[in-house]
């Protein structure tokens, strides 16, 4: 993306921020993705784990159908096009909570692909450029609707957990968690400030409590997301420098930690020093990102084909010939999609606009819960 009119030019009047998300959900299912064990929270460490996750020799996965159709819900809510061939894949590393020496992931063979999603941003009316397309107009505020391209979308399984005993300085390895089942959500850089970018996932939360693929609500416990964040002048085009900040857990850390890393590199730009590709972590005390280690000191990954695993077949209505290897329909999910949450939002200010106004329903969207509350105590005077 070129300096454009369309571009957000930070205070200094100098740059423009492109923000982009690498978000893992992890799914409602009962069980893990490749194992029969449970991947519902355990009381006890290591008690909810299968061979297969342990990485015992001889031990065989046996794909989860039920992660399949929650990612296919998720496409679909993110317009995405859905691939009716994808493949596994093994990505090679070491750590002690991945005791296979790999993680099954679908990095360059996902099963969807090229998608949109369309998400409200509330802005004040006086605020609006006159240029700028936006609905759901009260007096005094605005949704203005944006979009952030997806990339893709992929499946992958969780890594186990360590836990820390610095009183006897030794690591112990959880395992409950290895092998539940995620999606990885990678995003377009199309955001281009901490509000879109929690506006954003917001709506995408409401999407993925609403569409039944992940169970909690809010970033804490179902959803980890990778912010990266780069800044250019506005007469250059991007040069693919960018800084991840990684593992934030809610909506305010994303919105903090973007707005601090916007600042921190606006001030190396004014000062002459180029950014370079780097991995943060967000401290929430400090309330500041700070290093973790170089993009250049990053491992080759050594991708390869899962040979245990065939590949996943889709087909829809329109295919003419059903072999037993295409185990899921696309349209058979389709049919059994709630409205969307954008096209929720649009009814409700069109049914309550005498008691609702943009801003209140805005607040009010974030706890689907306080609007079905809202709505039983204002039903007695429509």
């Amino acid at each position: 993306m070129a300096a454009t009119a369309a571009a957000t030019v930070l205070s200094s009047g100098r740059f423009y921020a492109l923000i982009g998300f690498e978000i893992h959900v992890k799914l409602a299912t009962q069980s893990k993705m490749f194992s029969p064990s449970s991947s519902a929270p355990a009381q006890t460490t290591n008690s909810q784990v299968a061979p297969f996750d342990m990485a015992l020799p001889g031990s065989m996965p046996y794909f989860n159908r039920a992660c399949l159709e929650s990612g296919i819900r998720a496409a679909v809510g993110l317009n995405c096009q859905l691939n009716k061939i994808s493949h596994f894949e093994r990505k090679h590393y070491f750590y002690p909570d991945s005791p296979a020496g790999y993680q099954i992931t679908q990095q360059r063979y996902p099963f969807a692909s090229n998608g949109v999603f369309h998400y409200p941003l509330l802005v004040k009316k006086d605020k609006l450029k006159s240029s700028t397309k936006h609905k759901f107009v009260d007096n005094q505020n605005s949704f203005v609707i944006k979009q952030c391209r997806i990339e893709r979308i992929q499946l992958e399984h969780d890594t186990g957990r360590s836990i820390h005993d610095d009183s006897q300085n030794r690591t112990l390895i959880d395992l409950n968690r290895f092998g539940t089942g995620l999606i990885e959500i990678v995003t377009k850089p199309d955001i281009q400030s901490s509000l879109e970018g929690e506006s954003f996932l917001r709506e995408l939360n409401r999407l993925l409590l609403k569409y039944n693929i992940c169970e909690q609500s809010g970033l804490e416990t179902a959803v980890r997301v990778d912010a990266n964040v780069s800044l250019h002048r506005i007469d250059t085009k991007p040069d693919g420098n960018r800084i991840e900040i990684k593992n934030l857990g809610s909506f305010i850390d994303v919105r903090q930690a973007i707005d601090f890393e916007i600042k921190r590199q606006e001030q190396l730009l004014i000062n002459n020093y180029s950014i370079k590709n780097e991995t943060r972590t967000y401290d929430t005390n400090k309330h500041q990102t700070i290093h973790l280690r170089r993009k250049e000191d990053q491992i080759d990954y050594r991708f390869m084909i899962e040979p245990n695993l065939p590949p996943l077949y889709l087909y829809d209505d329109n295919d003419k010939e059903i072999y037993e290897k295409n185990f899921v329909n696309i349209d058979d999910i389709k049919r059994n999609l709630p409205i969307s949450p954008l096209d929720e939002r649009k009814q409700y200010l069109d049914k309550y606009k005498d008691f609702l106004t943009a801003e209140h329903l805005h607040e009010l969207l974030r706890l689907d819960m306080i609007v079905s509350y809202y709505i039983e105590l204002i039903k007695d005077h429509l």
